[in-house]
């Protein structure tokens, strides 16, 4: 009897945690007896997808799990159906604590950024926790909070909040965060990752202070972050990590709503088309969007254009970890309107280890660009050297009948921007890229080490297929100067400064100085 009324206070869609391990969340999908068992039973469907069987045991199916070992029959003892948010702020920030849960005091905030959270500092922690309406920002982790508590409850505790870590805890309900915020007026940032949200159409009274929301590994579909736009109508950061979304769902042709929306999360999900990324190029605030780890294949932007122009805001495209693998791609990237920061790292087109272009290629086919890769493009490098190589390579490694304006758009601007000579550079399609890799080509190589005092310059001839980490061996046993030590610089007549060589993958055949080059070697 006394299991059965403790089975009672769990029902079906409810969000649980087990009692032996706060961080292993699930859903009832099942309360009733067990056939050869007494008592009453709880089926738990698990998020990490890891336990024991899909639902059904001995034959007799008791619920359908979402995956074939995500589920399993528990008793009632075994599972915490969580506590208010109220309880879970005492219980974390005023108790007793020791050295080390102190340290963990120190967390990510919402915006990604580490804070001391506002109430920890060592000498002043009990002091603090006394004050829970002193609170500015709260981190409740993996803490079990399924509801709010009594109407008032926490407004009148911890009024102050502005930033809430609600990470991994049993909120199933959109209703909970509108009435979080009515509760605390000056929440502006709260973090519900790892949570199941159930979002419906019909969601009255929006929450109108939230600036920024975090929705990461929640299981959403676009279709559920499009109900929300009407629900957040003033949100200025949205982030929606690894929730596998491979489409954008809208009912017109659009995205629309988010007006106030300047940063959007899309990384780590299954976008495939650019097609889809082109759904989103009309929300008029938005300056970053991450989109870094899909499977993203090509980078567009229309021609012609005659009304507005797509992302016209947009600053910040962050395109890392996708499959990119054509110049049309990175072409398409130059004719964004206002676009200064670019990732285009782990990408096949950005790869020089599988035959991808060096930095610089990268750099003079993206005229706007400030940051490259999370580094910042030095201008006066750029205009003084990196567009003579970038001319120089392009004129090196062109094919007979190669229509040099599609394939290279900026080179004849940047040739007569800058004046590049084209002595000592072989004729159109008197060299391929392959036979410029396994051409010798002569290097000189001064060290300016000022601990090695003056050393004679010394002269090889060396294949174009040798990287710039295997050219750091050589002046190691030429110089006696460990590699680890060494910085490289290309030295051009047309650069007042020597150019760096910090990719120790890029081959010297890439690097575009034709058939000879100097190389200053100096010590770290």
């Amino acid at each position: 009897m006394a299991e059965e009324e403790e089975g009672a206070g769990f029902h079906l869609g409810q969000r649980v945690r087990s009692a032996r391990e706060a961080q292993q969340l699930g859903t009832v999908r099942y309360v009733g007896p067990v056939e050869g068992y007494h008592g009453v039973w709880i089926g738990v469907d698990w998020d990490s997808g890891q336990s024991r069987h899909d639902g059904s045991v001995n034959g007799v199916r008791y619920f359908t799990a979402s995956g074939e070992k995500s589920g399993s029959l528990v008793r009632p003892s075994n599972l915490s159906a969580g506590w208010s948010l109220l309880e879970a702020l005492v219980s974390r920030y005023k108790i007793s604590m020791s050295k080390d849960d102190a340290e963990d005091m120190y967390l990510m905030s919402v915006r990604q950024r580490k804070v001391a959270v506002e109430l920890v500092g060592q000498s002043k922690v009990e002091e603090k926790q006394k004050k829970l309406n002193e609170l500015r920002a709260a981190s409740l982790v993996f803490a079990g909070v399924s509801s709010l508590g009594p109407p008032g409850e926490i407004s009148s505790s911890a009024p102050n909040i502005e930033e809430l870590d609600l990470t991994g805890n049993l909120i199933s309900d959109w209703n909970f965060v509108t009435c979080l915020c009515e509760e605390l007026p000056r929440l502006r940032a709260v973090d519900l990752s790892y949570n199941r949200i159930d979002i419906r159409p019909e969601m009255p009274r929006p929450p109108l202070n939230l600036r920024t929301v975090v929705l990461n590994y929640c299981s959403l579909s676009w279709e559920q972050v499009d109900m929300l736009s009407k629900s957040l109508p003033f949100v200025e950061e949205l982030h929606l990590r690894h929730n596998n979304i491979r489409l954008l769902q809208t009912s017109g042709e659009a995205v629309e709503g988010f007006e106030e929306l300047r940063v959007l999360n899309l990384e780590g999900n299954s976008l495939e088309s650019w097609d889809e990324m082109m759904k989103l190029s009309s929300l008029r605030s938005l300056k970053t969007l991450n989109v870094s780890g899909n499977a993203i294949t090509k980078v567009s932007y229309p021609e012609n254009i005659k009304d507005q122009w797509p992302f016209l805001q947009l600053s910040c495209l962050l395109l890392g970890k996708n499959q990119l693998a054509d110049w049309e791609s990175v072409d398409a990237l130059d004719k964004f309107p206002n676009l200064t920061e670019v990732r285009l790292s782990e990408n096949p087109i950005a790869d020089t280890s599988k035959g991808g272009a060096p930095r610089y290629v990268l750099v003079a086919r993206l005229s706007k660009i400030t940051v490259l890769n999370g580094s910042e493009v030095k201008q006066y490098l750029t205009a003084q050297g990196v567009y003579c190589r970038y001319v120089r390579h392009v004129l090196n490694t062109m094919t007979p009948g190669e229509d040099i304006r599609r394939s290279h758009p900026r080179q004849a601007q940047l040739k007569k921007q800058y004046d590049i000579s084209e002595e000592s550079v072989p004729q159109a399609g008197s060299q391929s890229s392959q036979n410029m890799a396994a051409s010798l080509i002569t290097i000189t190589i001064k060290c300016v080490a000022a601990s090695l005092g003056e050393i004679a310059p010394v002269t090889r001839k060396l294949p174009g297929s040798m990287t710039v980490g295997k050219l750091k061996l050589l002046c190691e046993a030429l110089f006696k100067l460990k590699a680890t030590k060494q910085r490289l610089f290309l030295e051009e007549k047309e650069s007042p400064l020597p150019l760096p060589l910090d990719d120790d993958l890029e081959s010297l055949g890439n690097i575009g100085f034709g058939q000879q080059g100097v190389i200053l070697m100096e010590e770290c």
